[in-house]
């Protein structure tokens, strides 16, 4: 049988009227409101174009119109996710084949065809209404193979420390420093302790059991 619990006893009964009330104040209104509103047809058009024009695209930042930082996650005052709209010219590609190590995006196509290339070489068409969701540590890129403009959106999560990969030009990305460099290898004690070469140094001292960079 269900225990006899009384209903009927006040949440304040036999609370001294001195006691300090242990609710939470009441929420303060913000000066602004909470949510913001635009229409996606107000935000202006951003050329990106390569030197030779083979990466052209026209990009709509959404997000940025509704007042968040580029490349800035909930850690700095950003939105938890990125969304941006895409127009890309017969022929063109968005950017390089790439890869991130943290970041998911999410492509939705609205308009023309467009094909996905993947690091294993692997290609697809998509067209209006198709959704290709790409994970961390999938090489991928994008490129408008129809006759019209390609027009797609791009929801993107945000990392702290996301870095992004190109296969084919073994360059390397860091963000939200948008930094660009390719890695050369050296020793962890190298230009510590003058410029002699790594060959010179005692073994012990690149033993990954015995020191280790923090």
């Amino acid at each position: 049988t269900a225990p006899n619990i009384p209903i009927d006893v006040a949440y304040w009964d036999d609370v001294p009227d001195d006691t300090p009330d242990p609710r939470p104040p009441a929420p303060v209104v913000p000066a602004e409101p909470l949510a913001r509103f635009i229409n996606v047809a107000d935000v202006p058009w951003e050329e990106v174009r390569s030197p030779a024009g083979r990466y052209h695209s026209y990009a709509q930042s959404i997000s940025v119109a509704l007042g968040a930082p580029r490349d800035i996650g909930l850690w700095d005052g950003g939105h938890p996710f990125d969304l941006q709209r895409r127009r890309v010219p017969p022929g063109a590609a968005v950017c390089p084949l790439h890869q991130h190590t943290l970041q998911r995006e999410m492509f939705i196509f609205q308009a023309g065809t467009a094909t996905v290339r993947t690091g294993d070489g692997t290609t697809r068409v998509f067209g209006p209404g198709d959704i290709v969701l790409q994970p961390p540590g999938t090489a991928h890129q994008v490129r408008n193979t129809g006759p019209t403009d390609a027009i797609f959106d791009i929801i993107a999560d945000h990392h702290a420390a996301d870095s992004t990969y190109y296969p084919e030009s073994d360059k390397w990305q860091l963000k939200p420093q948008r930094k660009i460099f390719r890695m050369v290898e050296v020793d962890y004690f190298d230009g510590e302790e003058g410029r002699h070469p790594a060959s010179s140094r005692p073994a012990a001292s690149r033993d990954p059991k015995t020191w280790s960079p923090r």
